[in-house]
């Protein structure tokens, strides 16, 4: 289950979020505002939301590639 941990307005119908879940839980896309943060409690990875062309969640910080 996704909880809502922190919620601010920025534009019509896109707003900031800190989201806490499990990584098997679905990332929320709708509404979202560029720079929402999401916690994987299970893992502790951290995300940042990227609102633009169909909207992608980063990890961060990323994953050495070696």
């Amino acid at each position: 289950m996704v909880r809502v941990l922190t919620e601010n307005f920025m534009d019509y119908g896109v707003h900031y979020y800190d989201f806490a879940g499990l990584s098997t839980d679905t990332k929320p896309k709708s509404g979202v505002a560029t720079g929402s943060t999401f916690i994987e409690v299970n893992t502790g990875k951290s995300y940042l939301y990227d609102e633009s062309g169909d909207g992608t969640w980063y990890q961060y910080p990323p994953e050495s590639e070696g």
